[in-house]
């Protein structure tokens, strides 16, 4: 998976993952000298725990294409 990946792409690769939280962010830009605009993008945050021997992945997704990931220490559970 590379950052910009679709959330249906990073799926199907790396199948479910173990925990998912959505929510939304509002975001501004500037269209022009004296216009901006701002709207409201979908976030999802998921998680991926492989267990104890692999590190936890969390991709965070904006506006449904993968934008961060960050690796955290060792997995829970079998």
């Amino acid at each position: 998976m590379t950052l910009g990946d679709t959330a249906a792409e990073v799926l199907s690769r790396c199948g479910p993952p173990s925990f998912r939280l959505a929510s939304s962010e509002l975001v501004s830009f500037r269209t022009s000298r004296h216009v901006e605009l701002t709207r409201v993008i979908p976030v999802e945050r998921w998680t991926y725990d492989r267990g104890p021997h692999e590190f936890v992945r969390e991709l965070t997704f904006r506006d449904g294409y993968l934008d961060d990931i960050d690796e955290g220490g060792y997995g829970y559970g079998d």
